[in-house]
């Protein structure tokens, strides 16, 4: 998931790529969303493509929200008091 505003300074909506629909559940019923595929992205030396990414345009919403999809290859360590977040791959 990526915010609205963050999505903007990307030009991720206004660069010419499908800008489609997503209908999800939270807080307050089913929502529509936009929705559009990231061609791909590297994390540390791990390649994911074809990612399906959903825009938030809550005022309050966090620039980005890795899921599980991505998360579940590394071993994740949090800092929260301090903001940090630490990725280890789960395979050598």
């Amino acid at each position: 998931m990526i915010s609205r505003a963050f999505a903007s300074r990307l030009g991720a909506l206004t660069d010419g790529r499908t800008i489609g629909q997503a209908y999800g559940g939270g807080i307050g019923g089913e929502a529509a969303r936009e929705r559009f595929i990231l061609k791909s992205m590297t994390i540390g030396q791990k390649l994911f493509v074809d990612i399906p990414v959903i825009v938030d345009a809550g005022d309050n919403a966090s620039d980005l929200n890795l899921g599980t999809s991505v998360l579940k290859h590394f071993v994740v360590t949090t800092d929260f008091r301090n903001h940090q977040l630490w990725l280890r791959s789960k395979y050598k």
